[in-house]
């Protein structure tokens, strides 16, 4: 998800605006990447909501990319699926 709790290591927001607006500036088409399949346990909704979400390893554990914060998510779970309507 995109509520990252840390984005502010980088600059926050403030700082995004201002590299979009460069980069648009320069004539280069802009486009925001969303991940759909991996959630980071940091994020305000992902505290709450990763382990319940979540894809699950045999042994129960959480599978994660790359033994990061970054949750595999299950695409099937209605929880993780943005309401009808928002999309």
């Amino acid at each position: 998800m995109g509520d990252y709790n840390h984005y502010d290591e980088l600059g926050g927001l403030p700082a995004m605006r201002a590299a979009i607006k460069s980069a648009q500036d320069q004539g280069v088409r802009m486009g925001l990447y969303i991940e759909g399949y991996l959630c980071d346990e940091r994020g305000v909704w992902g505290k709450a909501n990763c382990s319940k979400y979540d894809l699950r390893q045999q042994d129960g554990k959480p599978l994660l990319w790359a033994n990061s914060p970054e949750h595999m998510m299950c695409p099937a779970s209605d929880g993780w699926q943005p309401p009808r309507g928002d999309v």
